[in-house]
């Protein structure tokens, strides 16, 4: 379960696109022909705020045809709106005349562009991910198919090695987006592209070189864009982030020593990690609140009565906030083996800022000497990785 951090994110995405600078010189157009849409009413909207703001609404023709005039000084992001549910996004510049056609009844698959590449673009990307998911949508079905059968675990390792490979193909995809334009607003809008609620196709934390691209490149073409200069802002954050991140990963790398926790247990009796050396040592930081902490359980209490009488423990970190709730968790999962400690705190638990963690479950094997030797081992892996050691 995710720490959630939403530093580009759709909602801040919108919040930092400019409000058009409506006494502006520079007229675009957005104009073009709507089949099954006579006498309808189309708006214009703006992006920008906390919402949509209409810039201009206009009845279309008897043959179809619409037209709109606006105004923006900068390159900004627009909404062609034919109904609450049923509307495209545009990126127009000052002087754009943008052409789009296409079906009222089913506008969002029938729509063409002209005048516009970073339209074009928008177009494209969603396009690509529509098909992604449609990928993604086949791969649950069928996991869901072969649920309780002897073929689950097979199936569910064959579609994660292909949700593997589609979410490379997409960070590709984007990323070549990226290279070819990074001025764009369309490159803006790849970067914020995601395969499921938070997982960013391009990470910042990996890849913050394309982050750091469309910046510079907003930037240079347009200095004084409300856009690129609030994006500036959220990139310096995301540096410090970045760079933040990066130092507390090196002090948890693998061949590091484990940096030591004290932390009192449910009796109030403080209990070192460091007492345990000796033996190998699960540290694993979890919550009786996070359900895939809790589905994760029983894998851990497997391969803990495999492995107790072979010189294996577990040093358990609750990130819970309540004793009572985490206590009641141990119980019911079975978890009295071993040693479990908390502060507390929440996502403020101090040791789980040392070891870098952002998402739990999250563990660490810790070896005899006290060294790490390997990170987030989960489902078949913990078990593997175990036999490697003490069969």
């Amino acid at each position: 379960m995710k720490k959630i951090v939403l530093l580009l994110a759709v909602a801040v995405f919108l919040s930092i696109v400019s409000c058009g600078n409506s006494s502006g010189k520079a007229e675009f157009t957005v104009q073009g022909k709507l089949l099954n849409a006579s006498g309808k009413t189309i708006f214009l909207d703006e992006l920008g705020g906390n919402a949509p703001k209409v810039v201009d609404s206009v009845v279309v023709a008897e043959d179809g045809t619409f037209k709109f005039k606006a105004h923006t000084k900068y390159e900004n992001f627009f909404m062609l709106r034919l109904a609450q549910n049923n509307y495209i996004y545009i990126v127009a510049d000052s002087v754009d005349n943008i052409t789009i056609n296409g079906d009222f009844n089913n506008f969002v698959n029938t729509y063409t562009v002209e005048g516009s590449e970073a339209t074009k673009t928008l177009k494209q990307i969603n396009e690509h991910l529509n098909k992604a998911y449609e990928g993604l949508n086949m791969l649950s079905q069928e996991i869901k198919a072969h649920e309780n059968k002897p073929t689950a675990d097979s199936v569910s390792n064959a579609a994660q090695n292909k949700y593997n490979e589609i979410l490379a193909a997409e960070n590709l995809f984007l990323k070549s987006i990226i290279d070819k334009n990074p001025s764009s607003l369309a490159s803006f809008w790849a970067l914020n592209q995601q395969l499921g609620q938070n997982n960013y196709i391009i990470s910042y934390t990996n890849e913050f070189d394309y982050f750091k691209k469309v910046d510079d490149a907003m930037m240079k073409k347009n200095p004084n864009s409300s856009i690129a200069k609030q994006f500036h802002t959220q990139i310096i954050q995301l540096e410090q982030q970045v760079n933040s991140q990066k130092q507390a990963e090196a002090t948890t790398a693998i061949g590091t020593e484990a940096i030591d926790i004290d932390l009192p247990t449910p009796d109030g009796k403080n209990i070192k990690l460091s007492s345990l050396r000796g033996q190998y040592v699960l540290l694993d930081f979890w919550a009786g609140w996070c359900r895939p902490c809790r589905g994760e359980n029983p894998n851990v209490v497997a391969n803990y009565n495999k492995y107790k009488d072979k010189g294996f423990t577990i040093y358990q970190v609750s990130l819970d906030k309540n004793k009572e709730d985490w206590v009641k968790a141990i119980q019911m999962d079975g978890l009295d083996g071993w040693i479990h400690v908390s502060d507390l705190q929440y996502w403020n638990c101090a040791p789980a800022k040392q070891y870098n963690v952002t998402g739990i479950p999250a563990n660490f094997l810790i070896d005899k000497e006290g060294k790490i030797i390997a990170k987030n081992l989960r489902g078949p892996a913990l078990g593997q990785k175990l036999s490697e050691l003490l069969d």
